[in-house]
């Protein structure tokens, strides 16, 4: 799978990072997630479409009603299609399932199951945006801000003999900020917006400041797990907006990835002593 991932702990500012790059872009040599999936809808045959439900979208999206990319019917569209997805795409990626559960099992926190149970669901959500992306064969770029590596809960879990290099990003834009300041950032979002992440959900402060210091913990061995792998990184604070110099450091990092054919990563006797 052809994609650039930006993880970070929950709640720093990573999808405002994208939306930054996004406005920068000087091309379209990668795309967003939802870009990809109206580019994928916009380019369906009318013989593909499987059911009634998807061809009466289909015409609804070639003809532009009401707006179809703000309703998302493209989105419908393409979830519906993917719905059937063959088990040798899932198959691949179930070893970052089997250490999600391990890492949820093992979680040193007194949050409740409803919170845990997020946190799988987040992680199953963002695989499955690979797993369509692999259903309908896109080829660009994707940058992900809510991928498999960033929702996941301890990526140390993951049996290294069971990795394959073509699940894996082809690079990674590491986001982070003090916990401190990343709790002010959840509870001022809460503050302006009435509602949090799912995964912050019906915590009182001290419970969000257990779960903060423990996701900038996981992050930060996630982050040792995949540079040990060999994974392209660029390193990002966010506690401050970033600048016109930092942002176009970003985009050709992106670019510089997008360029260079896949890193091996499937010697692991040299990266596993």
């Amino acid at each position: 799978m052809n994609y650039i991932e930006i993880i970070g702990p929950p709640g720093v500012g990573k999808s405002t990072l994208l939306k930054a790059l996004v406005n920068r872009r000087k091309n379209e040599r990668w795309k967003t997630y939802q870009e990809a999936i109206i580019n994928i809808a916009n380019t369906l045959k009318w013989k593909q479409l499987g059911s009634s439900k998807s061809q009466l979208l289909y015409v609804l999206n070639k003809i532009n009603v009401s707006k179809y990319k703000e309703l998302g019917l493209a989105n419908t569209i393409v979830q519906y299609e993917a719905s059937q997805i063959a088990n040798s795409i899932k198959k691949k990626y179930e070893y970052f399932v089997d250490a999600e559960f391990e890492a949820l099992n093992k979680m040193p926190l007194r949050i409740s199951a409803i919170n845990k149970s997020s946190f799988l669901s987040w992680h199953i959500k963002s695989l499955n945006k690979l797993f369509i992306m692999e259903a309908f064969g896109y080829m660009p770029t994707v940058i992900f801000a809510e991928g498999p590596c960033k929702t996941h809960h301890g990526l140390k879990y993951i049996q290294e003999h069971k990795v394959t290099a073509d699940t894996l990003p082809r690079a990674i834009i590491y986001c982070t900020l003090s916990a401190k300041d990343n709790i002010k950032r959840i509870q001022t979002r809460a503050t302006a917006t009435g509602s949090v992440s799912t995964i912050h959900n019906q915590l009182n402060d001290e419970q969000l400041e257990t779960l903060v210091l423990y996701t900038h913990q996981v992050a930060e061995e996630n982050l040792t797990f995949l540079k040990r792998l060999g994974i392209p990184t660029y390193e990002l604070n966010l506690t401050d907006t970033q600048s016109d110099v930092e942002l176009n450091h970003i985009q050709d990092f992106i670019t510089e990835n997008i360029n260079n054919s896949r890193h091996s990563l499937l010697d692991f006797a040299r990266i596993y002593p």
